[in-house]
């Protein structure tokens, strides 16, 4: 499950497939990305719960919660459920 990666986030160094397919998130779930990041995993499971789904995400640093709202609006045409 691991990968050896240097100086990229978790979301990378894991197999994120994997994860996500472990908690069988599915469309509507709601998801809580708990030290986010940059929203990695955030992003993703936005893409899973769609639009009828929540993604709630927490970062002691104001910094990555603030890069993660500037993300998910941008990327990609926008994840409105982050």
């Amino acid at each position: 499950m691991y990968k050896k990666v240097h100086d990229q986030s978790s979301f990378r160094m894991h197999d994120s497939k994997a994860v996500f397919d472990m908690l069988a998130l599915k469309q509507g779930d709601c998801f809580l990305d708990l030290g986010c990041g940059p929203g990695d995993y955030s992003l993703e499971a936005s893409v899973i719960v769609g639009d009828t789904g929540t993604v709630y995400a927490l970062d002691s640093s104001n910094r990555m919660v603030e890069t993660l709202g500037i993300l998910s609006k941008v990327v990609d045409g926008g994840y409105p459920s982050v």
